[in-house]
């Protein structure tokens, strides 16, 4: 945890902004595999975690702003609990040692409720909390993403978008030591044969920190598969391995991180050309990022310089307007060009993209490639986020677009043919927000291609 203060000062914050009813938070609780003393591997919800701290199962907060009174809802440990986990636990201390003073049982929280008005509640992302939310509230689970108070969203997204000193250095740590993880698998890649192996240096450098990965790793040499998380393939000389990964502290801050590494330790001359055009986009999105503009304008800068450079080796032909009017360049960048990042890896978005990425001037498309643009709106001092461009070579895609004359008008066919095998490219960062720009967090680990390239001809 972090000193109580913070805690204290952040319900403090969240109070004035909603300023009027009943806040109800609900941690996560234990979710059993195939009988409930068999668990899954138990993580606290992000929001609970960023007001109260407390990483531990089956809990429920309430703030009740008008009377200034909050509440934690748990259950102490009973001898049968204490026989088999050997944890005793007294909610009050717990409490205490965020700076909440009232707690009661679980089986309280509907009485507490019983008639009070005004209750604002976030969408519920896990059935336990649809559940609660039915027996609680009397809110049927249909309507519960419906009903779920715009005004909380809205108020939590204002104080969770903005990381104080505590959060960016945690974040950084998570940035560091995923570095350290990827750096320690890859220079033992030359007595490796699976993409599982990796993986399996990947567990053991977690545990040994006593860390846990932000999301699932992807680790893949089908790199045009955007989150391919199988480990099944063998590594092969000439692929390019994929890796995506990040761990996260013990308070939940995440890293995220994207390499490409050529198997064998040489780059072929298509897969140098496609790496360095993600690598000048990347570049030059880093430069465009500073408060105020929209990262919808870098993202689209990133459409614009990706064609260029496909223009560059003929796989695209055409008038650059009329190309990226076309909507062809979405053909090889079908994602977005970065996301929030803080307690969630995709941070916040549980609450709805719209609500979290975009705002009442910038509305979320529909259209493909640039519906998966998670961060539209302007960005501010202290925003901390992704930059992941990337160029990738999708054969059911490519056929796709082929059979479609909007699209295949302005692709060279034959050309395109000669760089299938590539597969994909992208180079992905952590940035803060400063007022001088876009600040990579973390230290320096091998990106541009002649680092890289220098970085595995050593292993090799």
């Amino acid at each position: 945890m972090f000193n109580k203060e913070i805690y204290i000062s952040r319900r403090n914050k969240l109070k004035k902004l909603v300023n009027d009813g009943i806040i109800i938070l609900f941690g996560n609780f234990d979710s059993p595999i195939n009988f409930y003393n068999n668990q899954y591997y138990f993580r606290q919800d992000s929001t609970f975690l960023y007001f109260f701290g407390i990483n531990l199962p089956n809990l429920i907060a309430v703030i009740d702003i008008n009377n200034n009174e909050e509440v934690i809802f748990g259950n102490n440990s009973d001898i049968d609990d204490i026989v088999w986990t050997g944890k005793e636990l007294k909610i009050n201390e717990i409490a205490n040692q965020i700076g909440i003073s009232t707690t009661y049982p679980l089986s309280h929280v509907a009485n507490y409720l019983k008639n009070k008005k005004n209750i604002h509640f976030l969408p519920p992302y896990r059935a336990e909390h649809k559940l609660l939310l039915s027996e609680i509230l009397n809110i049927p689970s249909e309507k519960q993403k419906l009903l779920a108070s715009k005004k909380l969203i809205q108020s939590i997204v204002s104080l969770r978008e903005i990381k104080d000193e505590n959060e960016i250095h945690e974040i950084t740590s998570a940035i560091n030591k995923t570095y350290e993880m990827i750096d320690y698998a890859i220079k033992n890649i030359k007595t490796l044969q699976y993409e599982k192996d990796i993986l399996a240096l990947f567990k053991k450098f977690a545990t040994k920190n006593d860390m846990n990965f932000s999301f699932q790793p992807i680790i893949t040499i089908n790199n045009q598969i955007l989150h391919n998380t199988e480990f099944k393939n063998k590594l092969i000389p000439n692929q390019l391995l994929l890796i995506d990964t990040g761990l996260e502290t013990e308070n939940g801050y995440a890293g995220d991180i994207s390499r490409i590494f050529p198997i064998g330790g040489k780059f072929t001359p298509e897969q140098q050309y496609i790496y360095e055009i993600v690598e000048d986009t990347y570049t030059k999105c880093i430069d465009l990022c500073k408060p105020d503009i929209k990262f919808l304008d870098v993202h689209l800068f990133a459409y614009e310089n990706i064609a260029l450079g496909l223009k560059e080796l003929n796989i695209l032909k055409g008038n650059i307007d009329d190309i990226l009017t076309s909507g062809v360049i979405t053909t090889f960048f079908p994602c977005g060009l970065g996301h929030f990042l803080g307690l969630d890896v995709h941070d916040m978005e549980n609450y709805g993209e719209e609500l979290v990425g975009y705002n009442d001037k910038i509305k979320k498309s529909s259209e493909f490639g640039l519906k998966s643009l998670r961060l539209a709106k302007e960005l501010k001092e202290n925003f901390v986020l992704t930059i992941e461009p990337g160029i990738y070579f999708i054969p059911e895609l490519i056929k796709q677009r082929i059979k479609d004359s909007k699209y295949s008008q302005f692709i060279n066919k034959d050309i395109l043919e000669k760089f299938i095998y590539v597969k994909g490219i992208r180079i992905e960062d952590d940035f803060l927000i400063t007022k001088k720009g876009a600040k990579k967090l973390g230290n320096h680990f091998p990106n541009k291609y002649n680092e890289i390239k220098e970085y595995i001809n050593e292993i090799y």
